[in-house]
């Protein structure tokens, strides 16, 4: 018995081209099992089409011009109770209706909604998923935007540590000029090493822990003035 899944799709777009192939009212040679597949495919859609049918007609007649947002929100409903017993069949047939309701009273066609899934879709494949878990809601892995940097801004660490290599590029980079007694005298107007003045100037290295307090105290300030205009 062939199934109509087994039917590639080109053999039946040619099918369908037959009555344009051969003209009107030609007789063609389609294969028993061919046409066995295609009136099980139609009479199937036949009858969803029927009862889909009789349920519009019963809604309209006993809730009248709605939207579709009551019967979405019952769906909601309708899925936990089909979600605990997934069994219960009747609880698929509940979903099903409301769907087909949403979908008329939002004006809504079959082939705009099997358009939007097949694009849909294709966003899916191209988005990362966890790991499942039986149970548990399919949400995929949502990309964190990347920051937006103002200009005149760049990215910095909010701390100076050696592992991202701030303390070896700034070690040593800073100096600051500091006034020592002269060892060689105490104020002689002779001495050659402080011209007489007691004191001589020197230059020493910034220590690597006030670099690190300087540049946490210029984080904090402009954290807070970011924060102030946002």
């Amino acid at each position: 018995m062939t199934d109509i899944t087994e039917l590639a799709r080109e053999r039946l777009k040619k099918i369908k081209s037959w009555r344009e192939t051969y003209g009107a009212g030609s007789n063609v040679i389609l294969p028993a099992e061919e046409a066995e597949a295609l009136a099980r495919m139609v009479l199937d859609a036949m009858d969803r089409d029927q009862v889909r049918q009789e349920h519009a007609e019963w809604s309209q007649a006993t809730f009248g011009n709605v939207g579709p947002v009551g019967p979405l929100n019952h769906l909601s409903k309708e899925a936990l109770e089909a979600a605990a017993e997934p069994g219960d069949l009747s609880e698929w047939a509940d979903m099903q209706f409301l769907l087909w309701d949403a979908q008329r009273r939002a004006g809504v066609t079959d082939e705009q909604i099997t358009q939007a899934m097949i694009d849909k879709l294709a966003v899916n494949k191209q988005r990362k998923w966890p790991e499942p878990k039986d149970g548990e809601p399919r949400l995929h892995i949502k990309e964190q935007p990347a920051p937006v940097v103002p200009d005149s801004y760049v990215m910095v660490p909010m701390r100076l540590t050696a592992e991202n290599g701030a303390k070896g590029a700034l070690s040593g980079e800073f100096s600051e000029t500091k006034f020592v007694n002269c060892p060689e005298c105490f104020g002689d107007d002779e001495c050659e090493t402080c011209d007489g003045s007691g004191r001589i100037e020197i230059t020493v290295p910034v220590t690597w822990t006030t670099i690190k307090e300087i540049w946490a105290k210029g984080v904090e300030h402009f954290s807070a003035t970011a924060q102030e205009n946002n």
